[in-house]
């Protein structure tokens, strides 16, 4: 469900085709919701070539091994390293600041992805534009203050798991460094 004074337009957008408000919207307000089918990686392997190939350029994760490919306009919402929406649950996008009238509706593509390989060419023109954006962007300290806990529940876990294997690995370096001192 997309919030109904959105439009699709071709004219100054980001790339392609693009989202936009026709009137102010307000911090907080629902742009986004997912009403669309979920499905699990293994049955998207099958699907037949034309149908993988709009999977990989409208395609998302939603789910630790959940995709969803919209067919409705929501699926024009192009990326920006500064997005005026974020996640307020895993299937919803919220205006993360008032998003005025003809401006782009637009959100962080790396806050939804994490499971399947991505790595595209920036070109919102933010002044903290990534210049690449990755699957691997959720690592990255800075960019978690920017979302803090306004992510989809597996990136979220991602965070976790990835912050958990650092202090594990920091674990190890000390465990070793003390046997190494204990045998001099």
């Amino acid at each position: 469900m997309l919030h109904p004074e959105i439009y699709v337009s071709v004219e100054q957008v980001i790339q392609g085709c693009g989202l936009f408000s026709a009137r102010l919207i307000k911090k907080g307000t629902l742009i986004w919701k997912n009403d669309e089918s979920t499905f699990p990686l293994a049955e998207i392997k099958l699907w037949p070539a034309q149908k993988q190939k709009a999977f990989q350029r409208y395609g998302f994760q939603c789910g630790i091994d959940h995709f969803c490919l919209p067919e409705g306009a929501s699926r024009e919402m192009n990326h920006c390293c500064d997005p005026n929406t974020w996640w307020s649950d895993s299937c919803s996008l919220v205006a993360r600041r008032d998003i005025q009238p003809q401006e782009e509706v637009t959100y962080d593509y790396a806050s939804s992805e994490v499971a399947l390989a991505l790595e595209m060419t920036c070109r919102c023109g933010s002044d903290n534009c990534r210049g690449t954006i990755t699957h691997l962007d959720y690592q990255l300290s800075s960019w978690q203050q920017q979302y803090g806990t306004y992510l989809p529940e597996h990136t979220l876990l991602a965070i976790s798991n990835h912050r958990a294997s650092i202090e594990n690995d920091k674990k190890k370096i000390i465990n070793r460094r003390l046997s190494i001192r204990k045998r001099d």
